[in-house]
């Protein structure tokens, strides 16, 4: 009964008002380009990306759609569309009509409508809100030619899985660009657009494919499709090659956008601004496997300017950021935050401990320690050799030694609270990875500390801004440049044959220093050198206990393809 309402007033509005409401719209409408909308590009000032009404939109050109696709479509969705005004008359009539005395729901919408509502409105059925909706699409036929209209849509609407745009679609479901779809691809993306949540192809294939059949039979009863193109598109089994690297891209573009609201009094938002990002695009050729968990990538220049983020496995199934938001137990990687403590209270680079099972005392309560996999070396051993292949022992009784405090102060340096026990040698604090490189990117710049960023440049007419990203001094260069000769040693064999970065030294295609850190739940590599710095994680984002082996050497697989790419592509 509600929609019968709806109808009949619309009804009403159709006979009595809709005239008023024509002679009344405005000549000119908002550009809807530019409405609500970022240009991102990347560290080479490459556009990258198109940000509006905060979703990541095609970078799309009229002359990039397939005439196929613009058959097809205008068939489906908007017969008239060359000959309308913005609105179908004779199409609301006819649907009012129907839906009215028929008790049936039917779309009345041209496709200018249809972005109209995309771009400015909502999807709230009202008929203030239908009004509106048809006001703004006569202003925009008016300022705009069709072909500019119907790219917009294309490049704006929604296909399901996060994707915005056909030209995103195309990459996302077939790997594909869209010169290279055939007929049956075609078809099957102007299904989903019909209801993207129902007829998701990875979700509700069988209701997708259904639609999509009964489509086929529409086109090639009206000699939309020829027979062929019918014949090897239905019953079409579908076999989806999904391209994660563009949804991926989302990771990074979340970290834009929330950097972007400390800028919003000096902007005006509901117009373009151009942001000139530190986005480094090469890195997208690493494919990472399918793991059987989660992992993270953050990988950085030496200024701390993030160039690439990999939040999780696979942005289209969670969103949620970990490489920023998770706070987990670091581990070994806690080490070189030690012995820099170390070297700084004066001890020597040579000072040596025995390395055997230790149990000691504290608060009444007994703690035994042991090395990973139960490896101790014959002898007593320096620090390069208790770093190189992360010595638990060496570790544990550095802290004692130092005084417990030691340690707990150095973290406060970066507003990290940590407990004052003897496994806080052993990394039992907890921080994100953002975090973590961005202290190792301190002891890789001499004891000057920033925060990653990620914005270069905002750019809105003739107000630009430089975003330039502050430092503070933290520690001190004499000892953070021992400490980095030190940090070389997890590739060097001839220091043990255990160091802990031996399978990687051989792949490496150029020089890193870095730390390794495995505890039961979470893997570590951080590496750096005088260009970049790269962190890779993995685990469980619900903290399941990391037994895996595959998933657990992730880190350090992943660090090696990253690493390798710095040296021969960037």
């Amino acid at each position: 009964m509600k929609f019968r309402k709806f109808y009949f007033k619309a009804l009403l509005f159709l006979l009595f008002l809709f005239p008023l409401f024509f002679k009344i719209a405005p000549k000119t409408i908002i550009d809807h380009k530019n409405y609500n909308s970022y240009e991102i590009y990347d560290k080479f000032n490459n556009l990258t990306s198109i940000i509006q009404n905060d979703h990541n939109i095609s970078i799309l050109t009229y002359e990039e759609i397939p005439q196929k696709f613009i058959d097809i479509l205008l068939f489906l969705e908007d017969k008239s569309f060359y000959k309308h005004s913005g609105f179908d008359i004779y199409r609301i009539g006819k649907t009012i009509f129907t839906n009215l005395f028929n008790n049936e729901r039917h779309g009345a919408s041209t496709i200018t409508q249809q972005y109209i509502k995309n771009v400015y409105l909502n999807n709230n059925k009202s008929l203030i809100r239908k009004i509106k909706e048809i006001i703004l699409s006569i202003s925009l036929e008016k300022s705009t030619n069709k072909n500019d209209i119907l790219t917009a849509y294309l490049a704006t609407i929604y296909l399901g899985n996060g994707q915005y745009g056909i030209k995103n679609a195309a990459s996302f479901y077939f790997n594909k660009s869209l010169e290279q779809l055939s007929v049956n691809e075609i078809i099957l993306l102007c299904t989903i657009l019909r209801a993207p949540n129902y007829y998701n192809p990875l979700s509700n294939i069988k209701a997708c494919l259904q639609k999509k059949n009964e489509l086929l039979k529409s086109l090639r009863k009206n000699n939309i499709i020829s027979e062929y193109e019918f014949a090897t598109s239905y019953n079409y089994d579908y076999s989806l090659v999904l391209n994660e690297a563009n949804s991926n891209k989302n990771y990074f573009i979340d970290l834009v956008k929330q950097q972007l609201k400390k800028y919003h009094n000096e902007f005006d938002f509901e117009e373009k601004i151009k942001v000139y990002t530190s986005y480094n695009p090469l890195f997208e050729n690493v494919i990472s496997p399918n793991y059987n968990g989660d992992i993270s990538v953050i990988i950085a220049d030496n200024n701390s300017n993030l160039e690439y983020i990999l939040g999780g496995a696979s942005y289209r199934k969670n969103s949620y950021n970990i490489a920023y938001l998770g706070k987990r137990d670091i581990g070994s990687t806690i080490k070189p935050l030690l012995y820099y403590e170390a070297l700084k209270c004066g001890f020597d680079i040579n000072k040596k401990y025995t390395s055997k099972p230790l149990t000691i005392t504290y608060n009444e309560v007994s703690y035994t320690f042991n090395n990973y996999k139960d490896i101790y070396p014959k002898e007593p051993i320096n620090m390069r050799y208790a770093l190189a292949t992360s010595d638990n022992i060496y570790a544990i009784k550095t802290h004692l030694d130092l005084g417990m405090r030691t340690l707990v102060n150095h973290l406060k340096l970066y507003n990290i609270e940590a407990m004052c026990i003897p496994s806080l040698a052993l990394g039992s604090v907890s921080m994100s990875l953002s975090k973590l490189v961005e202290i190792y990117n301190c002891i890789n710049n001499d004891g000057w500390y920033q925060n990653l960023n990620v914005i270069r440049l905002l750019e809105q007419r003739e107000h630009k801004k430089e975003i330039i990203n502050s430092k503070i001094k933290l520690l001190d260069e004499k000892y953070t440049k021992i400490l980095k000769e030190l940090m070389k040693g997890m590739f060097d064999k001839t220091i043990a044959e255990n160091v802990t970065g031996k399978n990687m030294a051989t792949k490496l295609k150029t020089t890193f220093m870095g730390k390794s850190g495995l505890t039961d739940y979470d893997s570590y590599m951080i590496g750096f050198n005088n260009s970049y710095i790269i962190g890779c994680w993995s685990g469980y984002i619900d903290n399941k206990k990391l037994t895996d082996q595959s998933l657990k050497a992730a880190p350090k697989k992943l660090f090696v393809d990253y690493a390798n790419l710095t040296a021969t592509h960037i």
